[in-house]
């Protein structure tokens, strides 16, 4: 019998425990995540501060694509070749990478609660949607993001510091709904440390609240 592993299945039980490691990480990211969200489901979202995910809940999202292009690789090692392996997992990573950050490019870096409305930062930008502008706010299916349903996507984007034309047109992309005068943003609850149902109900509770004391 052969003393050592063949160099082809070295690599594939590699990235086989590198995927389970991963996988196991990002477990653990989401559950602990999940028990943050519901430790502050009953507590008041805080008012005038920059709410944002931390580090070790956002890199789920990458760590469970990691995972997912070791485990592809180990496949392809073990039934294939090293180099088959090794080039399925840089292709998965890469693809995975591209796509992540094309979605930050348009998605909610933090949000913050203030008396002017909801303020929001994006990967260059911020802007404000004001409370009278919100038309709503409901939980997707899943009842991890919140669509916040937006009147004016002109006003919203006039806001954007730095008021530039590239700012203005990552804002307009961002709330895009089709129609180019309404608009939705997609908000992950866990941005600001809630889950999606509670976020929707402290956005809708604050935007009704702020809209009809303004018009009276």
């Amino acid at each position: 019998m052969p003393s050592h592993v063949p160099p082809d299945r070295s690599l594939a039980i590699g990235l086989l425990i590198a995927g389970l490691l991963l996988g196991l990480t990002r477990q653990v990211a989401v559950l602990a995540r999940t028990r943050r969200n519901r430790a502050r489901a009953d507590q008041p979202v805080r008012w005038d501060v920059r709410l944002c995910e931390p580090l070790w809940s956002r890199a789920s999202a990458p760590v469970a694509m990691l995972a997912v292009a070791a485990l592809l690789g180990a496949v392809g090692s073990w039934v294939g070749s090293a180099g088959l392996g090794a080039g399925l997992a840089v292709t998965v990573t890469l693809i995975g990478l591209g796509v992540q950050s094309l979605s930050e490019r348009w998605s909610p870096r933090d949000l913050m609660f203030a008396a002017d409305g909801l303020h929001v930062g994006l990967r260059r930008c911020r802007f404000v949607i004001s409370w009278s502008d919100i038309s709503g706010a409901e939980t997707t299916p899943g009842g991890d993001f919140t669509e916040v349903r937006v009147l004016s996507v002109a006003r919203a984007a006039g806001s954007a510091a730095p008021g530039d034309r590239p700012a203005r047109t990552q804002v307009a992309y961002a709330l895009y709904d089709g129609s180019e005068v309404t608009g939705r943003l997609l908000v992950a609850g866990a941005l600001a440390g809630l889950d999606g149902r509670t976020l929707a109900r402290a956005i809708h509770d604050a935007a009704s609240t702020r809209s009809a004391a303004k018009a009276n």
